[in-house]
């Protein structure tokens, strides 16, 4: 029986999410990426299962080109790393402006998104 959702991502989950970002950005196999991600497959296909199709010509684990997992990354904002939970993949990568993806978001960009974060999280409490 699973209880809610920890506040904080469990490390096995974030691991499974750092596989399937592997498989995605470099093209390794499901057995490959985990091996490097210290994680088996078995906790890969656990936690983040939906997001890998079976190839049925080969039998292998391929990853999907996105998926809506919450993540909680850190985002530079004004003054220091804001929290910032998103729950796509293709903008958790646009958040963390990595080289990868091509974009990246501006230093005005990031106080807009800081201060927008900000309000919401006063709003919650």
């Amino acid at each position: 029986m699973r209880g809610k959702h920890k506040k904080r991502q469990t490390r096995a989950r974030r691991r499974a999410l750092a596989v399937l970002a592997r498989m995605r950005s470099r093209g390794e196999s499901l057995s490959e990426a985990s091996r490097n991600e210290h994680t088996a497959a078995r906790t890969v296909r656990l936690h983040v299962g939906s997001a890998l199709l079976r190839d049925p010509r080969t039998r292998r684990f391929v990853a999907k080109d996105g998926d809506t997992f919450r993540r909680d990354i850190y985002i530079l904002g004004y003054d220091s790393y804001v929290p910032v939970t998103v729950r796509s993949s293709k903008k958790g990568a646009t958040c963390l402006g990595t080289p990868d993806c091509g974009e990246s978001i501006s230093e005005d960009g990031r106080h807009r998104m800081a201060q927008a974060i900000r309000c919401q999280a006063s709003r919650r409490r």
